[in-house]
């Protein structure tokens, strides 16, 4: 299309004004001037020629023909090679850069026209370095910009890659941390079930205590019951034992009456041998001397009696004495007894007490530890689930770190693409600014 556009420019050319035309009025001209040329040459060869007058044609004629052409040659040089030239000059002084000069348009001929499209090439070139001048300038200032923005891109992916790192230590720390807090939270579970399991054995123990000192307190119960019918029975030891006392000291009332009538009696036997003796009338055999020495036997033997009786009232009434002391001596130990049963039975009252306290301080620890079993459960399965998230969030960190390094890497070939952009624009601008404009 251009090729035919430009054409089409040449056909709308006055041909008055081509070349072509020139070249051939000045072609007339000079074949018309040939005549003349050719009689002047025949004339000169003719005068010189030692040769016949066809060889002397030849010559002339030849003469007349390198004449035309060196003409015509002269002719085209005018017309065309010197405008040539002077189009080769102008684009000799465009390839070095010289783009201020035009070429003259004051002829209306093809090389005018040709010329006329350079001066509009050179425009459009000129405009072009003036473009590609700014777009160089922008270009080297985007890449200073760009060049600008890797390196703080590079510093910002490194800052974070650091931080990275640092987040991603801390979340192993963390990790580290949660195992450990996993591992301290099932122990904490078994030595909650152990608890449970000891609480349990506890209050199965204060169970069986409990009902060991409730027998304690029956049988104690018993004891005290049994001393006090002890004590009643001791009660009435004394009380025999005074009426014993009572009753030997009227034996022993009764004894002093029959030792007097004793001491009487031998008084009257001792009377009535005097008397039989004064009487002459003591015989062997006589009745009344036999009577009186009986009495005095019975008497001597009463008296030994009463003697022995006397010994044994006043054994009995040592014992009886040492009876009743010992008798006073357990009493008091029985009262020491029942005062300390007593304190036994408010013992065991305060034991009852106290393990019905710890029964239900066991029991709340029991119920308690269920409840922290189950909060430790549940603290378990959440420091699990925060496990597998933390593993999800070093993975998604691993990731992050790799797609990090790979922008890194892509910054980092941006970068040097720029610098090699930069070094282009540099070495454009370093030939645009030789053109001269």
């Amino acid at each position: 299309m251009e090729k035919v556009k430009g054409l089409s420019k040449f056909k709308s050319l006055k041909f008055t004004n081509s070349i072509l035309f020139k070249f051939i009025i000045l072609t007339v001209i000079a074949q018309l001037g040939t005549p003349f040329i050719a009689t002047f040459i025949n004339k000169y060869v003719n005068k010189f020629s030692v040769l016949n007058i066809d060889i002397g044609a030849y010559v002339a004629s030849f003469m007349n023909i390198i004449i035309l052409t060196i003409v015509i040659t002269i002719l085209v040089k005018k017309i065309i090679l010197s405008r040539i030239s002077e189009l080769m000059e102008f684009s000799e002084k465009v390839a070095k850069g010289n783009l201020k000069n035009r070429l003259s348009l004051d002829k209306k001929d093809e090389v005018t026209l040709l010329a006329k499209e350079i001066n509009k090439m050179v425009d459009h070139l000129a405009d072009l370095v003036k473009n590609t001048t700014e777009s160089v300038e922008k270009v080297s200032d985007i890449s200073l910009d760009v060049n600008k923005s890797t390196d703080t891109v590079d510093k910002a992916m490194s800052g974070i890659a650091s931080k990275t790192e640092s987040i991603n230590e801390s979340m192993l720390n963390i990790n580290n941390y949660i195992e450990d807090t996993k591992n301290h939270f099932s122990n904490l579970n078994e030595m909650s079930q152990g608890i449970t399991a000891s609480s349990e054995e506890a209050a199965s123990f204060t169970t069986n205590v409990n009902q060991i000192v409730s027998d304690g307190k029956n049988k104690n119960d018993d004891v005290v019951k049994g001393i006090d019918n002890l004590d009643k029975s001791f009660d009435m030891v004394e009380d025999s034992s005074n009426i014993l006392k009572e009753k030997s000291e009227e034996i022993q009332k009764i004894t002093e009456t029959v030792n007097k009538i004793a001491e009487q009696t031998t008084i009257l036997a001792l009377n009535a041998k005097i008397e039989s003796a004064k009487t002459n009338s003591i015989k062997e055999g006589n009745g009344f001397g036999v009577v009186a020495e009986e009495i005095r036997n019975l008497a001597e033997d009463t008296a030994t009696s009463i003697s022995e009786i006397e010994n044994v009232i006043n054994a009995i009434k040592s014992e009886i004495k040492n009876l009743n002391t010992e008798t006073e001596n357990v009493s008091n130990v029985i009262e020491n007894i029942k005062e300390v049963s007593n304190s036994s039975n408010e013992l065991y009252e305060k034991i009852q007490n106290e393990i019905s306290s710890v029964n239900s301080m066991v029991q709340e620890i029991s119920a308690s530890n269920e409840e922290q079993t189950a909060t430790v459960e549940d603290i378990s399965s959440t420091m699990e689930s925060i496990s597998k998230k933390t593993n999800d969030v070093l993975e998604s960190i691993e990731n992050t770190t790799a797609l990090m390094e790979e922008t890194t890497g892509s910054v980092n070939k941006i970068s040097e693409s720029v610098d090699l952009l930069s070094e282009n624009a540099d070495e454009t601008k370093e030939k645009i600014y030789k053109l001269k404009i």
